[in-house]
């Protein structure tokens, strides 16, 4: 047992998809760096309290990251889709035995991002001039962003990232997030210098919530791997009423099966 609080990079809910074989990993932080684990074992547990994996025993890599392979059959393709599940690794450190749980979801797909570094130097030419020479792409400012998209679509309410079906509805606010991180980044490089690129991250952050604003995209609310209605979009930003709402308002249902 430890009582330090070691940190882990988990960002959101685990999204493990039904029917297909895929790799779980786990990252511990401490004092700026990565730890490096002795030993660890994986358990995965259903809702209803059933083990879908039992301890057993994880990979480490040489950085120290600890990851789980599950199988098709682990995950197999009459897994109830739902939150709910949950993750526990128990790990082995040279200076104690923490055990961590995260939230997980089995789903039938997850929400992939689609912007890519060349879309950030199409916007901008200059970019890959100004790429640090510790990095050789702008790859994770595209992480870093795509990871408060889904923290963001989770806790506004406005529905679950695996049942949209349209991904190409975030590109705008993916866009623009990364691009004023990228120059706050620049900016900070300078200390206390004033530059361009602090006004730059200011422009790109407000047209990231102009764009999120508007956000609207194609849901399947009966979690059924279908677009419920090609022709009617979900507002990604909820209307809040003061009074009544309209009695002919609609939200999108969450059934799982």
């Amino acid at each position: 047992m430890s009582s330090i609080p070691y940190s882990t990079d988990t960002r959101h809910v685990i999204l493990l998809e039904r029917g297909r074989s895929q790799t779980t990993e786990l990252k511990i932080h401490r004092d700026g760096s990565q730890k490096i684990p002795t030993g660890g074992t994986y358990t995965l547990t259903a809702p209803n309290g059933s083990k879908i994996v039992d301890a057993e025993a994880v990979t480490i890599s040489g950085h120290g990251t600890c990851s789980y392979t599950l199988s098709a059959a682990q995950l197999k393709s009459d897994l109830k889709l739902s939150e709910g599940y949950l993750e526990e690794w128990n790990i082995t450190l040279s200076d104690g035995n923490p055990i961590f749980r995260r939230a997980a979801a089995v789903v039938r797909r997850r929400l992939y991002p689609v912007l890519s570094t060349q879309d950030l130097t199409d916007y901008y030419s200059q970019l890959n001039d100004l790429l640090p020479s510790n990095l050789t792409s702008y790859q994770q400012y595209i992480d870093t962003s795509w990871n408060t998209i889904l923290r963001k679509i989770a806790s506004t309410g406005m529905g679950y990232s695996y049942l949209i079906m349209s991904p190409d509805s975030f590109f705008e606010s993916h866009l623009h997030l990364t691009l004023s991180r990228i120059f706050q980044d620049f900016h900070s490089s300078l200390g206390n210098q004033v530059s361009h690129y602090f006004e730059l991250s200011n422009q790109h952050f407000d047209r990231y919530r102009d764009e999120w604003s508007a956000i609207n995209f194609l849901y399947d609310e009966e979690n059924e791997n279908e677009i419920t209605n090609p022709e009617k979009r979900t507002g990604g930003s909820p209307t809040i009423y003061l009074n009544n709402p309209p009695l002919r308002r609609s939200y999108p249902r969450r059934r799982f099966r």
